[in-house]
């Protein structure tokens, strides 16, 4: 994460160059050892690097095009939920935020389903802050809601401030006055406390500006003065342009404009050094309207000249960005069908492995349930067998019991049958007691 979110910081040119320069080389390492990942790395570091040179969009969205194939292609979830967020900047940067929201929307879906808290809270951040520029304030103040509840959740302090920032540069243009300060001293206590200087210093000028609207102007002359110092130590020119100059607006409001012309002229020292050309133009601005109300006409209408020209400057830049937009939007909208393939691809893709699944799961239960019959069967075959064994063991049970039987009544019947022949024969010839002696002989035998 803390790679991603060192990509899209702002940085000087030469930086960006080299940056550009190393991705390259990585690249060309990656396809060398076949190793994907870091080809995917490559790809959105160039991607992220062409983005920050603001002319190079067409060929920031072309790497990040080849990113996508592979991810696809790879499964690469979590490297394609980066790969989305630096596509959705390319096409906030060429002013078309419907479709940074879209890719937005994509990422927060794949890391809902990463269940990646932290992701989702960046996501969240970017996405509230698009919506904003795309005017839809609500849906964005919803998005840094949320942000802020899951960042306190996961106790990572400086997606906190992050998300109090913005959600008191939200509550300012509704004029809620009172909590946006409150979020922007929250967020300035966090970022002092992990040791943030850069962000604790723009923290600062937001806790100067409120309490410029609030009429406090020595707290906010202080907040801006504390901003002041931090940005010196961090060399910080565009910063001290913006604080100096916030300084001087606090001494005019104040007719105190000496200070006001001291800090203005600091202003426009790090405003000409950074080529901050807004700072440049509030600072002769001021300067202008110091130098008139002092009477000294002929300084305060040549700021007035300086500050025409810097105006006229901006506004041919602005026309020349927009035009550029304008091209590059062309170039993307082109390029717009690649990603709508890589879509249809992967949709396909996913298609035919659901469909693989489903065969593989019907074999699987094919392969059970004949596994089970098998084992149904070959129960049925040991129990008829076993069946059939006790059925031989009863048949030769009861003829040994019917052969005992027969031998024993065997005798008995012999001796009834003989003496029943002697009846029928010679009953004549017998007395009374030989049968009854034959009749006891025949009682004992039984």
């Amino acid at each position: 994460m803390d790679w991603y979110e060192n990509l899209l910081r702002p940085k000087k040119t030469t930086s960006i160059e080299n940056e550009i320069k190393k991705a390259n080389a990585l690249l060309i390492q990656a396809k060398t050892t076949n190793n994907k990942l870091e080809e995917v790395k490559a790809l959105i570091e160039l991607g992220a690097g062409k983005l920050a040179q603001a002319t190079e969009y067409g060929n920031a969205l072309d790497y990040l095009i080849r990113s996508l194939a592979i991810e696809d292609s790879l499964g690469l979830q979590k490297e394609k939920i980066f790969t989305l967020l630096t596509m959705a900047r390319v096409f906030e940067a060429v002013g078309d935020y419907f479709k940074s929201l879209e890719f937005l929307n994509q990422a927060q879906q794949l890391s809902d389903q990463e269940k990646n808290r932290y992701v989702q809270t960046l996501i969240l951040n970017e996405s509230g802050r698009v919506k904003t520029l795309h005017g839809k304030e609500e849906a964005a103040f919803e998005d840094y809601e949320l942000a802020l509840e899951y960042a306190r959740e996961l106790k990572q302090q400086g997606l906190e401030a992050d998300a109090l920032i913005h959600l008191g540069q939200l509550l300012t243009r509704k004029k809620k006055n009172t909590e946006a300060l409150e979020n922007f001293k929250t967020a300035l206590a966090i970022y002092r406390s992990v040791n943030d200087k850069m962000n604790e210093a723009i923290a600062l000028n937001e806790v100067g500006e409120m309490y410029r609207l609030m009429k406090n102007h020595e707290r906010a002359l202080a907040n801006h003065v504390a901003a002041i110092e931090i940005r010196q130590r961090l060399k910080d020119d565009a910063g001290l342009a913006q604080s100096y100059n916030n300084a001087g607006a606090l001494y005019f409001d104040e007719n105190n404009f000496k200070r006001a012309i001291a800090n203005l002229q600091l202003a426009l020292q790090s405003a000409q050094k950074s080529q901050a050309q807004n700072e440049l133009l509030k600072s002769y601005d001021y300067l202008s309207q110091c130098y008139r109300e002092l009477k000294d006409f002929k300084k305060a209408l040549e700021y007035r000249e300086s500050f025409l020209q810097i105006e006229d400057l901006i506004s041919n830049e602005k026309n020349e960005r927009e035009l550029l937009e304008s091209q590059n939007r062309y170039v993307i909208q082109k390029q717009e069908t690649k990603i709508d393939q890589l879509e249809v691809d992967r949709e396909q893709r996913e298609k035919v492995i659901e469909a693989q699944k489903k065969t593989r799961n019907i074999l699987v239960l094919l392969i059970a349930f004949g596994f089970i019959i098998g084992l149904l069967v070959l129960y049925l075959y040991f129990l008829k067998r076993k069946s059939a064994r006790k059925l031989a063991e009863l048949n030769a049970t009861k003829d040994k019991l019917f052969s005992i039987i027969g031998h024993d009544l065997k005798g008995p019947l012999n001796s009834l049958t003989s003496f029943s022949s002697l009846l029928l024969n010679h009953i004549d010839q017998i007395s009374k007691e030989e049968i009854k002696m034959l009749s006891q002989d025949i009682d004992k035998s039984l």
